[in-house]
């Protein structure tokens, strides 16, 4: 359809990204101080997965709409 502006959902959003999603965060905790390698740990696993690779932002707006990741870093210590 020529002119169309139905939006197709980011990856994140679909039940195989969402799956993908949470099964990443149980293989790698992204929280204290070096949370910032275990989401690069976590973009590797879904692109093993399901063969997409998904932007590094797209991963901690999805972590920031699920959990209040400010409160977890206050809470882990290392």
């Amino acid at each position: 359809m020529a002119g169309s502006s139905v939006e197709t959902p980011a990856f994140l959003d679909t039940v195989e990204g969402e799956i993908s999603f949470f099964r990443s965060i149980m293989r790698s905790r992204p929280v204290g101080i070096h949370r910032h390698f275990h989401v690069l740990t976590m973009r590797s696993s879904i692109h093993k997965d399901t063969g997409h690779w998904v932007a590094v932002d797209e991963l901690w707006q999805k972590l920031r709409s699920c959990y209040d990741t400010d409160a977890l870093d206050s809470i882990v210590r290392f």
